[in-house]
């Protein structure tokens, strides 16, 4: 078979589904060497990072993405994720509330991963529950 950034794709999806996170891993990020400044696939690079808990090669690949390429709503949002999944939560929370909160862009109602994630990063710097802000309350009633 021929290497492309999305049979790395695929062959990491499988690894998932079998259990092999370690080795989901190491395709993704194959493959997202191949598609380096391609957004859309370093979104799904980073959701199957993420599934594969590989946080801390998430956290070194996002260091070394260009400005711009950070500044990306939903890349962040792996990112902050990242740093919740390596115990860096005070990193995390002040990252996610930064100018004025991180909203991926493509965020749809119902989606509770950004209440969530906020939810677990205050309880765990401050020890206690709080009152989630509505900008981060995108849950469907």
């Amino acid at each position: 078979m021929k290497e492309s950034a999305w049979a790395f794709h695929g062959l990491s999806c499988v690894k998932l589904a079998q259990g092999e996170k370690e080795q989901a891993g190491d395709c993704i990020l194959q493959g997202m060497a191949f598609k380096r400044k391609e957004l859309s696939y370093l979104k799904e690079g980073f959701r199957i990072l993420l599934l594969a808990e590989k946080y801390e090669e998430l956290s070194r690949f996002y260091r070394k993405l260009d400005k711009e390429e950070q500044e990306d709503s939903r890349l962040k949002l792996g990112y902050v994720e990242a740093l919740h999944g390596l115990k860096q939560d005070k990193k995390a929370l002040d990252l996610l509330e930064s100018k004025g909160g991180l909203v991926p862009d493509d965020i749809r109602e119902g989606e509770d991963s950004l209440g969530n994630i906020w939810m677990e990063l205050y309880r765990s710097v401050y020890k206690k529950e709080g009152k989630l802000p509505y900008k981060f309350n995108f849950h469907a009633n």
